[in-house]
């Protein structure tokens, strides 16, 4: 009678050097394991084991249904798993994500024309003093409300003490793009304070002291009803010339822009650091020298500075006010009656920090 046939694997004896070869393999194994790539070392295609036993000590015929079985549980364990569905938590997590996405794009909508009105403003300048590229021709530009992205600017105490906070602003409101730094002084202080007028309100507040009996008292300014003078058609960049009244010195100059005030503080700068004790501030000679273009045939800003310190105080300052105060732009200038004593003064309105963040007023609710 035939008995069934069984697998029995021959054995044979197994050498010393066959089992520090397993060592020395398990110990690479191990290695890898440890190592921050997780690798294990590849092995021979040659070579071919059973999971639980050391490759190389069985030896024998191994029957096909069970390499087929080897086989096949070596390809399930390769599968990769199937993804675990969500717990109810997550799905109620993904679906109130969801809602909240929505819900903020229909708020964002909603706000957005208010954020992208353009209101069409004519500046002082009418334009006559831009080439296209630092300005406007036309005098002409749209300017949108401030948002909480340009108060976000202002709060931002690094942009405020490089100077960069106005250009900012100016960049982000304006719907045209131009070099803001460029824009003439008059035109930069209008668009200022008109933006000021749209975003927060006309009505300005501002603490003020008598030059009379020193009392403090709250004044508050429509900006809306400054005064505004538009270039005259007959001022333009020819008209940029003049004679000292004194010393008949012929001169040529430009109009201040908004890049001079970073000149001025950079020279301002470079002088405190290389000034000596007993030397005078010449920082303001300094900003009309820069203005000048020419005088008596001069052009070089060192000897020009020379020529004004030489000049009669009169002839400088009738150059100071030709090159400061062209005939166009809005007055800050305005007259004030003081509460306690009636004394009448004339007063600067001072951008104090109150003129970007006022304190809003509530409104009275009636009943």
């Amino acid at each position: 009678m035939n008995e069934p046939k069984t697998f029995r694997p021959e054995r044979r004896p197994i050498q010393s050097s066959e089992i520090m070869n397993q060592l020395d393999e398990m110990s690479a194994i191990r290695k890898a394991a440890q190592s921050p790539e997780n690798e294990m070392p590849d092995q021979s295609p040659s070579q071919s084991s059973v999971p639980g036993l050391l490759p190389g000590v069985v030896t024998g015929k191994v029957p096909k249904e069970l390499m087929a079985a080897f086989h096949q549980r070596m390809d399930d364990t390769q599968q990769p798993e199937a993804p675990v569905p969500p717990n109810r938590s997550e799905q109620q997590a993904r679906m109130m994500g969801a809602k909240v996405d929505i819900r903020l794009q229909e708020v964002l909508a909603k706000i957005r024309p208010f954020a992208a009105h353009y209101d069409e403003i004519v500046l002082p300048s009418m334009g006559r003093f831009y080439d296209g590229s630092d300005g406007p021709v036309s005098g002409k530009l749209h300017v949108r409300p401030m948002t909480g992205k340009e108060e976000e600017i202002l709060a931002t105490q690094r942009y405020v003490k490089r100077g960069q906070a106005i250009n900012m602003i100016f960049q982000d409101c304006l719907q045209e793009k131009y070099n803001v730094e460029r824009f003439l002084i008059p035109d930069r202080t209008f668009l200022l304070i008109y933006l000021r007028g749209i975003s927060y309100t006309p009505k300005y507040d501002v603490e003020l002291r008598c030059p009379e009996c020193e009392h403090r008292f709250q004044e508050t300014f429509d900006l809306d009803t400054l005064f505004m003078e538009y270039c005259p058609e007959d001022f333009g960049p020819a008209s940029l010339h003049g004679v000292t009244p004194t010393t008949n010195l012929p001169f040529e100059y430009e109009l201040a822009r908004g890049d001079e005030e970073k000149r001025v503080q950079e020279y301002q700068q470079r002088r405190k650091h290389f000034d000596t004790q007993g030397q005078s501030d010449d920082t303001l000679l300094y900003r009309t020298a820069t203005l000048i273009q020419e005088i008596a045939g001069l052009s070089d800003t060192t000897e020009i500075m020379q020529v004004l310190k030489g000049l009669p105080v009169g002839d400088v300052a009738y150059i100071r006010s030709q090159v400061n105060d062209p005939p166009f732009g809005i007055k800050t200038n305005v007259d004030v009656r003081c509460s306690n004593c009636s004394e009448e003064f004339d007063v600067e309105i001072p951008l104090a920090a109150n003129f970007f963040f006022p304190k809003m007023k509530r409104k009275e609710t009636r009943q």
